[in-house]
């Protein structure tokens, strides 16, 4: 009886870890990191080249801050600029990624290029940090 019990168990564990592996192979990989250069490098973004740029980009710009969670969509609710950033929000459709609303903020003014630098997630009816990207400016910690 305990060999017919350890063929089962053995099976179903060889089972889970087929379907593991894949589920691993089947995932899509990563965007590359979309283009953050003006198409003139040598003239400053406005803000409607940057909304432009942050709609044509959405799911990149998502699957580089949340690599673990591929092949989402991305719906942006609402762009806004304040204090010469670009905030997005946005909803991943599955909500999968831990919190059912993100804000991405990303800094243009003056530059020809964009850059993400910080990234909110909706919490208790706010928007708290959740990570800065290298070299970004001081972000507050919390907002409406």
């Amino acid at each position: 009886m305990s060999n017919v019990l350890f063929a089962v168990l053995f099976i179903v564990l060889l089972a889970v870890v087929i379907a593991s592996v894949a589920r691993i192979r089947n995932r899509p990989e990563p965007l590359t990191s979309p283009p953050t250069q003006a198409t003139d490098p040598a003239r400053p973004l406005g803000p409607s080249e940057a909304e432009t740029w942050v709609r044509a980009h959405i799911t990149e710009i998502a699957e580089t801050q949340f690599p673990d969670n591929l092949g989402l969509e991305w719906r942006i609710h609402t762009i806004q600029h304040r204090d010469g950033l670009l905030f997005a929000e946005v909803e991943p459709d599955p909500p999968e990624v831990g919190y059912s609303r993100f804000q991405f903020a990303f800094s243009y003014s003056g530059s020809p290029t964009i850059k993400h630098v910080a990234t909110y997630s909706l919490e208790s009816g706010q928007y708290t940090l959740l990570s800065t990207s290298r070299g970004a400016p001081k972000m507050p910690p919390v907002f409406d």
